[in-house]
């Protein structure tokens, strides 16, 4: 939060759900409210109802290009 750039953006990879469905609900509304954009990418699972941007790969392999793209969307939405 300390850094002085005007968008600040978590990215957040996961193979799971949250063992804390509520704890986790509360962080990202902390994230949120601090002016943290989040970003959820799903390996083999979906994560879009936690996260406002999220996106989904059921392969590893996947990743790379799903993680250009997210980059090129976020950039582009600056």
């Amino acid at each position: 939060l300390g850094r002085p750039e005007t968008r600040r953006i978590v990215l957040l990879l996961t193979d799971g759900k949250p063992n804390r469905m509520d704890e986790t609900r509360e962080i990202l509304r902390l994230c949120s409210a601090a002016g943290l954009e989040t970003v959820g990418l799903g390996i083999g699972v979906d994560v879009s109802g936690l996260f406002p941007v999220a996106l989904r790969v059921d392969e590893v392999t996947a990743l790379r290009t799903a993680l250009f793209g997210a980059a090129e969307r976020l950039l582009l939405a600056a």
